[in-house]
This record gives structure tokens, sequence and C-alpha cells, in this order.
């Protein structure tokens, strides 16, 4: 098992020298398996390992026990551990989910935190070739597109972390040789035998009748077809990246007209794409809802639910992902540095500001578009101080070359920028005056009339 873990590593480039690498260990065979390859694997892959465990809280003394154990074994092997509670229940009724689909969620968010805290690069879970079969079967029963059907990644990012599985090329079989081999224990989870659980009628049900009755190597078989799907994935992946970077403007709403005009394929996997980045859950994003906001590209229709909580709306020829109770923006205002750079973390904004001749402007004016640059008359600021902040209702302000004042709700109406955008779009003020819509046009008496003559060159982009 050892030499079959270290060709899959060393194939798949798995680890890189000085990784730091935490094991998510439940106290099961598979879990336990891995950790004591990664501890006995550590010195070749110079790498450092660690463990992480969380109590689900789900089996009462029997999830207490697990986590005693696990932590003793952190103990013996002489392994930094990190521990943590779930609570899967509550979040499952919040939220109106299945107990699996909340402990994935529960267990997923901890591990992200606890390799934060450890200061890992690298969580690693005990997947194996037979986890991988059940899952193809799994999803192939839920009408999984290409995406599904390509089970369990080896490698994967999650909540900006890597994750990485091992032993997708070793089967449970091995893992228990390998256990007793070394006389290694391992806590027995009474639920894996429950076939209420839908996998456990896959794993204990299903496969060995498929087994017996079309291919004594139906495993091997579904671990191939995966392989086959994963690496057709990555490829459309790379070309969907690019058509979706092609279909969104500046605020990440989906160009209905661009989106519209691809064909049927991959207008599913452009909204699947989008609906991940917009923050959706990929559990969550079901063949239903993407035909449900297909069905807003191609019709009238306006909006579409999607998770109970999200919305999808059309509008301005655009879609646009909303909290279903309506979007809350948190007003925010602070001094830019002149000259110098502004960071402002929790909007997602850098503003760099310089002072030296020259006329920037942006060729293509929309409101709110970022990145914007613009040049503002160094006398008209004089010794005043400039401000960033959110946009309040009853801004005004006197855009160059118009003439006279204008509500900033009105330009945003002229400008198509959507409601639940407009509190995203950083206003500069000087003064009491506003003097520039990044993305639009700056303020009468704010413009540079003399190019040659010192002038503040401010750049803003979202990070």
């Amino acid at each position: 098992m050892l030499d079959k873990v270290l060709t899959s590593i060393k194939k798949y480039h798995l680890f890189s020298q000085g990784d730091h690498v935490l094991v998510a260990v439940s106290g099961g065979a598979d879990s336990v398996s891995m950790l004591h390859v990664m501890y006995e694997l550590a010195p070749e892959l110079q790498i450092q390992v660690g463990v992480a465990h969380l109590n689900h809280k789900l089996r009462g003394h029997e999830s207490d026990g697990d986590e005693a154990f696990v932590q003793q074994l952190a103990e013996r092997l002489q392994i930094p551990y990190v521990g943590g509670v779930g609570h899967v229940q509550r979040l499952a009724g919040e939220k109106g989910i299945s107990i699996e689909m909340a402990a994935r969620e529960v267990r997923y968010d901890f591990f992200a935190r606890a390799a934060k805290k450890a200061g890992a690069n690298t969580i690693v879970t005990g997947h194996t070739s037979d986890d991988q079969a059940e899952t193809v079967l799994l999803k192939l029963a839920r009408g999984a597109g290409a995406g599904g059907l390509g089970g369990i990644p080896r490698e994967t990012m999650m909540r900006k972390h890597r994750v990485v599985r091992p032993l997708l090329d070793v089967t449970r079989e091995d893992v228990l040789d390998f256990l007793n081999e070394r006389g290694l224990t391992w806590r027995e989870d009474r639920t894996n035998a429950d076939t209420i659980f839908l996998r456990n009628r896959i794993r204990h049900i299903i496969l060995p009748i498929m087994e017996k009755g079309i291919n004594p190597r139906i495993r091997e078989a579904l671990n191939r077809s995966a392989e086959i799907f994963q690496s057709e994935n990555r490829w459309l992946d790379e070309i969907i990246a690019k058509r979706l970077a092609e279909s969104v403007d500046e605020h990440h709403a989906l160009c209905v007209k661009t989106v519209k005009s691809q064909p049927v394929a991959a207008r599913r996997r452009i909204i699947r794409s989008w609906l991940i980045e917009e923050g959706i859950l990929p559990e969550k994003i079901d063949f239903d809802t993407v035909e449900r906001i297909d069905m807003l590209l191609q019709t009238a229709t306006r909006s579409t639910n999607i998770t109970g909580s999200m919305t999808v709306k059309k509008r301005y020829g655009t879609l646009t992902v909303v909290p279903s109770e309506g979007k809350v923006t948190v007003p925010y205002r602070a001094e830019l540095n002149v000259p110098g750079e502004t960071i402002l973390p929790d909007q997602g904004l850098r503003v760099v500001i310089t002072r030296e001749p020259g006329l920037m402007k942006d060729k293509k004016l929309k409101a709110g578009r970022l990145p914007a640059k613009v040049s503002i008359c160094s006398k008209s600021v004089g010794r005043k101080k400039i401000y960033i902040r959110s946009w309040k209702n009853g801004d005004r302000m006197r855009p160059f070359g118009l003439g006279g004042s204008r509500k900033l709700q009105d330009i945003f109406v002229d400008e198509k920028v959507p409601v639940e955008h407009r509190g995203d779009v950083p206003i500069l003020i000087c003064g009491k005056e506003i003097i520039w819509i990044p993305g639009y046009r700056v303020s009468e008496g704010w413009e540079v009339k003399d190019k040659k003559r010192s002038a503040l060159q401010i750049y803003i982009e979202r990070i």
C-alpha cells in the first residue's frame, strides 16, 4: 500500500518539499491508515504532518470516544493535533438540508479553520477507490452530468486550501490489510452499516449485486470512468473559464445576450461555474436549478429562487445573484492617503494616488466599472482631505461636460447599475462635494485643464 500511495503522489504531483499537511482523521480505518501512511512517508517527501479531528456530536458517547482515540493517536505519534466540535443537526435544521450534506459542510468549514490555525497549506482526506466507485454510482443515480460523474477529484480547492486524496488508487481491502499487518487499531462507526443511508445501500447491496451479476471488476470500471471524466472536465473547465470571463461585467453579473448565444452544453457549464463563483455551494446546484436559470436567459421571466435564501434576477440585460430578502450593504467611509496607497480589505478595494503632471481617463465609461483611473486638479483639492465612501440616498454631483447637478440614483439608472450593486460602487469626495464616481465622469470644477501642471492621478481596483 505504501508503494501504491507513493506512486500516486509522484504521478499526480500531490505534494511539494516543505508542504505542511493536515490529515483529516475521523478515527475510521481509511483515515487512520492515511495518517500512518503520511507519517511514514513524511521524511522521504520532506513534508510536515498534522492531525485534525471534528467531533460531529451525532453519536453521543461514541463520537466523544472517536475524538479521544484520534487525540491519543496524535500524541502517540507526536504529531500536532487540532480538534473541534460541529453542530451538524442544528445546521441541517436551519438550512433544510440532509444530515449528510450538513456534516460535509461543517466538516470542511472546520478543516479550513484548522488548517489556518496549524499553518498548513494542504488538507489530506482518506477517500479510497471504493469511495470513488460509490460516489460515481450516487451521482449517476441523481442524474449528474460529466462534472458529477468525475466523482471525487484527486486535488481541489476548498475555502482557499488545497485538498488532496492520495488513497484514490487504494482499495478498502488494501487499507484493512495495511492496518492488520501493523497491528493498528481504528474506530468502527456503526452508522456505516445502516442501509437507511443511500451510500451504505450502494456499498452493501448495489455494488455486490453488480459484481456478481454484471462485472466482477465493476469498482475498477467505475474508477476508470471517473478518471476519464475528470481529465475531460479539466479540459472543458479551461474553455468555460474563458467563456465565463467574457460573459460577466465588472459586477460579475452574467450578460444575457452573450450567454444566450452559446450552445446549450456551454450555457449549462457557464451557469454552474458562475453560481459557484457567486458563492453557491456546488451540491446545491442541481440540474433543475441550472435549467431555471437557463429559462431566464431564453424567456421574459424576471427572477427565480435557487436556494431558498438566494435569488437570480434579470434586469438591464444581465443576471445577478442576490439574497431573497434583499441585499444589505454596510456603509463605510475612509480617508485616502494623498499621495500613497490605501487598502480597504472589507470592501476589497485598493486606491493609489500619485502627484504628477498628465491627464488620465478611461476610454469606456460605466459607473462602477473597476479598475478605473482619473486625474483630479491639485489646485481644486488644495489642503483638503479626500475620502472614499459608499453611496447614500440623496447624493448628487455635477458631472463634467453635462451641465447642472444630478442625483446619483438617476446616474445609476442611466448607467444600468443594478439596485443590489449600487452600494458597492465607491464614491470619492473632497470637502462636502462628490468629485468622482469611478468608471464615470469627474465632477465639474475638479477636471484637469492643463496637462503640463501637477495633478492627482488616482487609480482604483478590486483586490
